[in-house]
C-alpha cells in the first residue's frame, strides 16, 4: 500500500526557533540560498494505526461481574463492540454481566476499529461468565408455597421480578413503585411495598422475605424486604409459566367477575392484542390486553390509580406498535374497582 506522505513547509526562521540556533547569528540567513527550504514527514499509515490499536485490545478471560471496556483506542481508533450472548449485553463502554444460576457461559465478544472511514478486520475475544453459585437460604420456599400458606405467615422465597406496579404522580411528576410480582418455575405471587418495589426491576433475581396477606381476594406478600439487601443477579429471564398457567381460555369468558368467578391469584394464557388507552393520551394512560384490534374484550394491565403512561410498562410497546396477535401469561390479582372487570399484569410474552 502507497503511504500518505504529510509535507510539512518551515519558514528558516520557524526552523531556527525549532532547532534552537543562535538567535544573534543572521548572517547565514541572509546568505542562505534556500529561503523557505521544504522537509518531507511520512505520516503512519491508517492500516498501522488500526493494526495498533486492535492489537493493543485486552479483556478478562474469566468474570462475574460488570467490566470496562475500550471504546477510545490509541491514534483516533473508535472501537466497536457485539456480544453473542445475553450473559453479557454492551452499553457503550461497560460489559453488562448476567450469571446462570446453571452453570458457566462462553460469550465470544467482538471488536471492530475504525479511523475516518476505514475499517479493522474484527477481532474475537472468549469471555467465560462464571456460574453463580447462591448461598441458599435454608429457610426458603417455593411461590407455590407461599401462596398456599396461612395468613400472617413470614415466609423467604426466591423468585424472578416478572413486573412491576407503579406509576407517575399527577401532581408531582415523580415515578414511584408501589408492588411487583415475582415468578418461580412453581408459580407467581404478588409483592406489595413501596420500600423493595423501587429497588427492583423486571428481570431481578431476589429473595423475598415477607407476611402472607390478603387484599381484595388477592393473596400478597406484604412489608417485604430484600434479603441481605441485595439483588442476586439481573436481566434474568421470567420462569416459563408452563408448569401452572391456565390454558383453553379465552378474555372473553374470563373478563367479567360476575359470570367467571375464582380467577383472582392464576395465571391465564390468552391469544390477544396489547394496546395502550387511550392511544394518544396526553394525561392518564394506559396497557390492556384486548381480544381483537376492532372493539374486542379487555383486561387492564394494572398501574397505580395516579400512573401517566405508565413507564414500568414501556417494554411492552414494541408488541403495542407492532399491533400482531400475541401469545401472553396474564396474572390476575384483583378487579376494578366497580368490579365488572378483572385486572392484572403480564407476566410472560411467547415469542412466535
Amino acid at each position: 500500500m502507497k503511504k500518505n506522505k504529510l509535507i510539512l513547509t518551515l519558514s528558516l526562521v520557524t526552523l531556527f526557533a525549532l532547532t534552537g540556533c543562535n538567535k544573534g547569528d543572521t548572517s547565514k540567513e541572509q546568505n542562505s540560498s534556500e529561503k523557505n527550504p521544504t522537509f518531507e514527514v511520512q505520516t503512519v499509515d491508517k492500516q498501522e494505526i488500526l493494526d495498533a490499536a486492535m492489537n493493543g485490545l485486552t479483556v478478562p478471560q474469566e468474570v462475574s461481574a460488570d467490566f470496562n471496556l475500550t471504546v477510545n483506542a490509541v491514534g483516533g481508533v473508535k472501537i466497536t463492540w457485539t456480544s453473542s450472548d445475553p450473559a453479557i449485553t454492551i452499553n457503550g463502554n461497560m460489559a453488562k454481566v448476567t450469571r446462570s444460576r446453571d452453570g458457566d457461559v462462553n460469550v465470544t465478544l467482538t471488536a471492530v476499529g475504525k479511523l475516518n472511514d476505514q475499517e479493522s478486520e474484527p477481532k474475537t475475544f472468549t469471555v467465560k461468565v462464571l456460574q453463580l453459585v447462591i448461598d441458599e437460604q435454608e429457610d426458603a420456599i417455593t411461590v407455590k408455597e407461599a401462596k398456599d400458606s396461612e395468613v400472617g405467615t413470614t415466609v423467604k422465597v426466591y423468585g424472578v421480578v416478572s413486573a412491576i406496579v407503579g406509576g407517575v404522580s399527577k401532581s408531582s411528576g415523580d415515578y414511584s413503585a408501589s408492588g411487583f410480582y415475582l415468578s418461580d418455575e412453581t408459580e407467581t405471587i404478588y409483592v406489595y411495598g413501596y420500600m423493595t418495589a423501587n429497588k427492583v426491576k423486571r428481570g431481578d433475581y431476589v429473595c423475598i422475605s415477607g407476611k402472607i396477606e390478603v387484599y381484595s381476594e388477592g393473596i400478597q406478600i406484604a412489608s417485604p424486604e430484600l434479603v441481605d439487601d441485595t439483588i442476586i443477579s439481573e436481566n434474568n429471564p421470567v420462569p416459563n409459566p408452563d408448569g401452572y398457567a391456565i390454558t383453553g381460555k379465552t378474555i372473553e369468558e374470563v373478563y367479567n367477575p360476575s359470570t367467571f368467578t375464582g380467577a383472582i391469584n392464576n395465571t391465564y394464557v390468552f391469544d390477544c392484542y396489547i394496546t395502550k388507552y387511550p392511544e394518544s393520551g396526553t394525561t392518564y394512560q394506559n396497557y390492556e390486553i384486548i381480544s381483537s384490534l376492532s372493539g374486542g374484550k379487555y383486561m387492564n394491565i394494572y398501574s397505580q390509580a395516579s400512573d401517566l403512561k405508565c413507564p414500568e410498562n414501556a417494554w411492552l410497546d414494541q408488541y403495542v406498535e407492532s399491533k400482531q396477535q400475541v401469545k401472553v401469561a396474564y396474572y390476575i390479582n384483583s378487579t376494578n374497582s366497580k368490579k365488572t372487570s378483572y385486572r392484572g399484569n403480564i407476566i410472560y410474552i411467547y415469542e412466535a
